[in-house]
């Protein structure tokens, strides 16, 4: 469904502004706006906790982009400057809108320093930014760069990007307009910032593989302190951490309420990927939020 973006300005504001608050996810995510065999849709490639790329990527209601590069029209086209991105509209009389990209840090101290039309100068805001096809762009002499379609294999997908930098690591929103001869959509998201990832442990015991930083202290992990920070603190509701050393054949173990009983604790660090064995002392779940980096 359509969003009028210009009928709803103030309720976006504010959303938004509580939205700065939200956590950030890990990885890329995307929404989707979809018309019979045509999508409009926003992912987040986020490289680190300050720098991210927010990628709007789109195809025509018949599936396609540069439609005339595969001799069709595109009556509905989401390329900017397609041979009928300007006809005339036979209701209005009026040419229709060209397909084109706003983008607004409407929250958070990051600045847009690049998009797909080149480098910018620390902006707050960018419009009228211009959608490429990734088939005509990857038979360029001097592609920029592009991101994989959002349907696997796709041969062609309408893009537009921008690179967001948060100078001091915080969360940063940003609104996003996509025009075209159908009307307005927007997008709302929610990039850099603490990134984060989640493991749930069974009552009794759980293996699991380490899924947060790499050589954190267990105390840190569990309590989400130190290296640690912006995760949960799970330290009550463990009871043991088991892991497996090879190279000595032996168990190694942290045990949270014997910090000052000597050779108790022999597993100190917890390493990225390696599985553990947590025992709970409870009897339900224990979801636990985990930073990633």
């Amino acid at each position: 469904m359509r969003i009028l973006m210009r009928l709803a300005g103030l309720a976006l504001a504010a959303a938004a502004t509580a939205a700065i608050v939200a956590s950030v996810g890990s990885g890329s995510e995307s929404v989707e706006a979809s018309g019979p065999g045509g999508y409009e849709s926003v992912r987040v490639e986020q490289e680190s906790t300050r720098i991210s790329y927010v990628v709007f990527q789109a195809v025509d209601r018949d599936g396609f982009c540069d439609a005339a590069a595969f001799g069709a029209v595109s009556l509905h086209p989401v390329l900017t400057d397609a041979p009928s991105d300007t006809m005339i509209n036979g209701t209005t009389g009026l040419p229709n809108p060209r397909a084109t990209l706003d983008v607004y840090i409407d929250a958070g101290e990051g600045v847009i320093i690049e998009t797909n039309a080149g480098p910018v100068a620390g902006a707050r805001a960018v419009t009228g930014l211009k959608t490429f096809s990734t088939y005509t762009n990857a038979k360029s002499a001097s592609p920029i760069r592009s991101f994989p379609p959002l349907k696997e294999g796709a041969i062609d997908e309408c893009q537009a990007w921008v690179k967001i930098v948060s100078s001091l690591g915080g969360p940063t929103n940003v609104l996003l307009i996509f025009h075209d001869d159908t009307g307005d959509i927007g997008f709302d998201r929610l990039v850099n910032g603490p990134r984060t990832t989640g493991l749930t442990l069974a009552p009794g015991w759980s293996l699991v593989s380490w899924a947060g930083p790499d050589d954190v202290a267990v105390v840190d992990a569990l309590a989400g302190t130190g290296a640690a920070s912006g995760g949960t603190n799970v330290a009550p509701g463990v009871s043991a951490v088991y892991a497996w050393d090879s190279a000595a054949g032996t168990w190694l173990a942290h045990f949270p309420g014997a910090a000052n009983v000597p050779g108790a604790n022999t597993l100190s660090k917890l390493e990225a990927g390696r599985p553990y064995w947590f025992a709970l002392s409870g009897s339900t779940p224990l979801h636990w939020t985990l930073p990633v980096e």
